[in-house]
């Protein structure tokens, strides 16, 4: 499966990438096959659009982590309400993108 952190939460995927691959968590990972990409991973440019980001991740296969759905015409959150459908990817939000980076306890409980 794959995994790809939006823009705004590349620090925070970081820190829970380094949790999941700890010897802790590496074997989940492992038999979940998990994998980290990036933008340019995928053929994103940095500033694509929510739904291109969107659409891109249902395309490869990859969940979104993302720390803002926003709200607006243009947002991640309207382009789910437009298009998710049952089957669609599911995309993870984190409340708090800061706290898992700066917190290791907060980001160990996360996974």
């Amino acid at each position: 499966m794959l995994i790809l952190a939006d823009n705004d939460v590349g620090g925070a995927v970081a820190a829970l990438q380094r949790v999941l691959e700890s010897e802790e968590w590496v074997e989940f990972t492992v038999l979940l096959d998990l994998h980290f990409v990036e933008f340019a991973d995928v053929g994103l440019a940095r500033d694509a659009s929510d739904r291109t980001v969107w659409e891109t991740c249902q395309a490869v296969g990859a969940v979104l982590i993302t720390g803002n759905r926003a709200s607006g015409t243009e947002s991640l959150e309207q382009t789910l309400q437009d298009y998710a459908v049952p089957d669609s990817l599911p995309v993870v939000t984190i409340s708090d993108p800061q706290r898992v980076v700066r917190d290791r306890v907060y980001a160990r409980e996360c996974p």
